[in-house]
């Protein structure tokens, strides 16, 4: 089984979210933001951490270079943002994030983009 990290302050979006992966089969821990998050990491096993790009507390590629440059930390990332498609992209490409999607998406582009970075068929 796979664990999932959801870094989201919106309670109502993560809850949804977890409900759905949970549903489809993967172990959730939840954070509301990075620094919640950082026991988390260093104490499981995480396959995949989902986040927000702009979080209240942190921007998300700001930890997301923290992670992996101070912690050498090397997790894959999949964003998930309300932010306009090319601001979105354009964050992304800075801090060199791999995978986004844009909210609101469908369940099975969640799904999907989710077993494609798991390399799940």
């Amino acid at each position: 089984m796979h664990t999932l990290l959801i870094i989201d302050d919106d309670s109502d979006y993560q809850y949804l979210l977890a409900t759905l992966l949970e549903f489809d089969g993967y172990k959730i821990v939840k954070a509301t933001n990075p620094l919640e998050a950082i026991p988390f990491i260093k104490k499981e096993k995480i396959d995949l951490i989902i986040m927000e790009l702009k979080n209240s507390y942190l921007e998300g590629t700001k930890f997301i270079n923290w992670l992996n440059n101070d912690l050498n930390i090397e997790i894959p990332v999949l964003i998930i943002t309300a932010f306009q498609k090319k601001e979105a992209q354009e964050m992304a490409r800075k801090a060199k994030l791999k995978y986004i999607l844009h909210k609101p998406s469908h369940k099975n582009n969640i799904i999907n983009k989710i077993n494609k970075i798991l390399n799940i068929q």
